[in-house]
């Protein structure tokens, strides 16, 4: 037990950021609402996020924050704003991925974490032609939760 809490220590970055500072923070998951938004999860490095900021998040996108959730022990309640150090729910994001940086990237972190392509591929044909679009829309959503999936769409099928 102690080596992993050494570990722990040595190897994650501190909860603790500067919440005046720079807005900086990673989505690490994506889910979709009841009534199929999307729901980002952010760790804040820096700064802090309110509802209805302007943020930039991705590669050169924009978005408006319209709620946030923040966790603190093992729950998650709506506040108006998610600090440096905190992990908290954005909505609004609305072409947000996994593994996008809301606001500003830090220096030392700049690069994005790359993974070698998948080695399978697969093809996935509806059964009735008519389920086309669900389908598509189906796998979409996989695909936001999972930045290893890379959906391609056959037109000639």
């Amino acid at each position: 037990m102690a080596a992993l809490t050494a570990a722990i220590v040595e190897l994650l970055p501190a909860a603790q950021g500067d919440p005046d500072g720079p807005c900086s923070g990673t989505v690490f998951k994506v889910e979709r609402g009841p009534a199929t938004e999307k729901i980002a999860y952010v760790r804040m490095f820096s700064g802090t996020l309110r509802v209805r900021d302007r943020v930039r998040f991705g590669e050169g996108k924009e978005g408006k924050v319209t709620a946030i959730a923040v966790f603190d022990r093992g729950a998650s309640d709506r506040r108006t704003s998610v600090a440096a150090g905190r992990i908290g729910r954005l909505w609004g994001l609305g072409d947000v991925r996994i593994g996008d940086w809301v606001g500003t990237p830090p220096a030392a972190r700049a690069v994005r974490h790359q993974f070698a392509p998948p080695t399978l591929e697969t093809v996935v044909v509806p059964c009735r032609r008519a389920d086309k679009g669900a389908l598509h829309v189906a796998l979409t959503q996989l695909a936001e939760q999972d930045p290893l999936i890379n959906l391609r769409q056959d037109d000639l099928r």
